[in-house]
């Protein structure tokens, strides 16, 4: 099992300028661009774990990060990658019921 918060595609780098290297982060990241590019870092992190299914997880109300989730699910489908797209809110604690079993079941699913 792997876990990607914001797939980042590289760290800072030390060889420019302070801001310059702020820039180029933002840039190479899953911050700038379309989602197909997120989703070839997402597509690099699970070769990497050799992952045999993805969560995807997002906050209520951000139709962008909805819309995003939607497409990398159908990819990923299609590709052969089983997965599950979640939505919740800024909660503090352990995660609601609702989340827990639909989590569980995915696990189930994929064993």
């Amino acid at each position: 099992m792997g876990f990607v918060s914001t797939p980042y595609a590289k760290d800072y780098r030390e060889d420019v300028h302070p801001v310059e290297s702020l820039a180029r982060f933002l840039l190479d990241s899953q911050w700038a661009g379309a989602a197909i590019y997120q989703r070839e870092v997402i597509e690099q992190q699970i070769k990497k774990v050799n992952a045999r299914g993805l969560i995807l997880y997002g906050y209520l109300g951000c139709s962008f990060g909805s819309v995003a989730r939607e497409m990398w699910r159908d990819y990923f489908h299609k590709n052969g990658i089983p997965s599950i797209n979640l939505e919740g809110t800024f909660q503090t604690g352990d995660a609601t019921g609702q989340i827990l079993t639909r989590i569980k079941a995915f696990i189930e699913m994929l064993a």
